[in-house]
């Protein structure tokens, strides 16, 4: 018997939509807040600001794939989420997105109409969230927020609530194969106000300092895991000792170079610590220096060469809902454009984002088109994200 893939219809804005999902999240929230907790020991600082009902503009950092369902926890009612439209997709994580009203965003393009469908649930009464950063952080820096941050909080006109996520990154940073468990802190500021009048910029600005923490920073309290190396190459993708290109391996929680063979082990605290003894490094901090440096690679590209080159890549067109595969070969970014298999030119004034999909996989979108590519294991998309992106703003 054949099946089909049923995306599932968000929620339509509504009062009665509104006390339904209130009611769900009542009948809910015990089990989830147990499921939870086998990952996180929940702490909350700032309960007294919680608005226990009534409309309002929720405001977090992004860290980790829990953070949604944590952040719902520490306020005590549901939230309703701007999220990707790939998550009403999945059958159970699907089902929950619908019951909290989430609203479906498109994937690497101006979604307004999913904002007018966010703000609708304002109108009605609901405490609507956003992650203005837009994209979990990799390096547990707290992102630059997204243009347009400023506007957008004017125009709800709601009063504004400002959470920080701590120690998420800790439990569970974007790069890791495997979760770990431990203590995560909400904290919450008192509800702010906006008018019209206000400067977008200032709003912005007041804003950005109020959700920027130390990915260092963690509340108190035991942290467990294992194999805590596994995916760590998806995000460094140079060798702290040699910088390599893609030739760091994990294995359990060991880090080696197939280059120079230099050896590290990481622990919970992120610490990559050399086998034979040395100064331990930081992967927060390597990670951010590698970003940095990954930024200005267009600045240094010799005549002739490419920008950046993948041996061999599985390409597919994602321009529409079901996706067209495109075929296999070299993919190489040049000062010009963007070179696929089968494909002309892509001229660099073209390319709209570079963004990486589930931490392997990097999405392209020009100006009529989107693509996927599917890497070949050992090679890092995240360093055709920080790359290919300040290539595009600068070359483009």
């Amino acid at each position: 018997m054949a099946s089909a893939l049923v995306r599932l219809p968000p929620l339509p804005p509504s009062t009665e939509h509104l006390r339904r999902v209130e009611r769900t999240w009542a009948l809910l929230r015990p089990l989830l807040g147990l499921v939870t907790s086998h990952w996180q020991a929940l702490e909350v600082r700032g309960a007294e600001h919680c608005l226990r009902s009534g409309p309002a503009l929720l405001l977090s950092n992004h860290v980790g794939i829990l953070d949604p369902l944590c952040l719902m926890l520490a306020l005590g009612r549901p939230v309703q989420f701007m999220a990707g439209e790939g998550l009403f997709d999945a059958p159970g994580a699907g089902r929950l997105a619908r019951w909290s009203g989430a609203v479906p965003r498109k994937k690497m393009v101006a979604d307004l109409q999913s904002v007018r469908q966010l703000l609708a649930w304002g109108r009605v009464g609901g405490l609507i969230g956003l992650f203005p950063e837009a994209d979990r952080t990799w390096d547990g820096q707290t992102q630059a927020l997204v243009p347009g941050i400023g506007r957008l909080v004017r125009t709800a006109g709601l009063p504004v609530l400002v959470a920080r996520l701590v120690g998420v990154y800790h439990q569970h940073p974007r790069w890791a194969a495997r979760q770990r468990r431990g203590p995560v802190r909400v904290e919450l500021d008192p509800p702010r106000s906006f008018t019209r009048q206000d400067d977008p910029e200032q709003i912005e600005a007041s804003l950005q300092e109020a959700l920027t923490v130390d990915p260092l920073e963690r509340p108190a309290g035991r942290l467990r895991g294992k194999e805590l190396a596994l995916g760590l190459p998806d995000a460094l993708f140079e060798c702290p000792r040699c910088g390599a290109t893609d030739r760091l391996r994990a294995k359990g929680d060991a880090l080696s170079c197939a280059a120079c063979r230099a050896q590290w082990g990481l622990d919970l605290e992120h610490r990559l610590s050399p086998r034979g003894g040395g100064e331990a490094l930081r992967v927060p901090e390597l990670l951010s220096s590698l970003r940095r440096r990954a930024e200005g690679r267009h600045l240094e590209a010799g005549p002739g060469e490419p920008l950046l080159r993948s041996a061999r890549a599985r390409v597919l067109d994602i321009s529409e809902a079901r996706a067209r595969p495109l075929g296999e070969g070299p993919v190489e970014l040049w000062p010009e454009g963007l070179r696929l298999p089968g494909e002309p030119l892509l001229p660099m004034a073209e390319l709209r984002t570079f963004n990486v999909y589930m931490r392997r996989r990097l999405q392209i979108r020009a100006a009529a088109r989107s693509f996927e590519l599917v890497l070949p294991p050992e090679e890092s998309a995240l360093r055709w994200q920080w790359i290919g992106e300040p290539a595009r703003r600068a070359l483009g």
